[in-house]
């Protein structure tokens, strides 16, 4: 019991950590009323993450994740009404929202209403959860094109990079103390993505000429 609290407590630290890597972009858009070309989807993606694992989390009783994913949604909320409020374009992002805001209310309607069964209704907000989560630590994997086309690491955050890799990794064996697959298996990618990042930072040191 003791391991794993230990790791849960190293879970919701490193975790907030890697939430709050978007915090120094929501104070620049926020200063300069613009979005300095911040991508919006990240936010929104991860703020659904982190609805869907709240509620795995109420459903499970589990107390890290709930805190975890609580204060993520929180963060990623904020930086979601300050992208709207620098943003000059509000319709596409806008309509992101709508169709996450739809994704949330038929995942609720079909677990509250379609499914009867406890056990079947946590597998599947398990199911929902984990596709989430490995679709939001894939999503980083785009910017490596530009890393191998440049042969600079300038477009990708080394300490996110750091809180991602150390955070995937108590999240996948916490789920493995948990036997939890839902919890342990999506965090894989995350660990993977994060080591290709730090063989590029090897690669292509900042300041160095290719």
């Amino acid at each position: 019991m003791e391991e794993i609290e230990v790791v849960s407590t190293a879970c919701l630290v490193f975790t907030l950590c890697m939430f709050s890597a978007g915090i120094p972009d929501c104070w620049k858009m926020w200063r300069t009323r613009t979005t300095q070309n911040v991508p919006f989807l990240p936010f929104l993606v991860t703020c659904i993450n982190n609805l869907t694992w709240l509620y795995y989390g109420l459903w499970k009783q589990d107390s890290t994740l709930i805190t975890v994913n609580a204060v993520g949604a929180v963060l990623q909320s904020i930086c979601i009404f300050t992208y709207l409020v620098a943003s000059k374009q509000k319709s596409r992002p806008m309509s992101q929202i709508f169709v996450g805001v739809v994704y949330l209310t038929a995942l609720y309607l079909y677990l509250t209403v379609v499914i009867t069964s406890r056990t079947v209704l946590v597998d599947r907000l398990g199911l929902a959860g984990a596709g989430i989560t490995m679709l939001m630590y894939a999503s980083p994997m785009m910017e490596l094109v530009t890393v191998i086309r440049t042969k600079s690491t300038r477009s990708i955050s080394r300490p996110l990079t750091v809180a991602t890799f150390f955070a995937s990794s108590l999240w996948f064996y916490y789920g493995y103390l948990l036997q939890d697959p839902y919890v342990q298996v999506p965090n894989f990618p995350g660990i993977i993505s994060s080591i290709v990042r730090l063989y590029f930072f090897w690669r292509y040191p900042v300041g160095k000429v290719a």
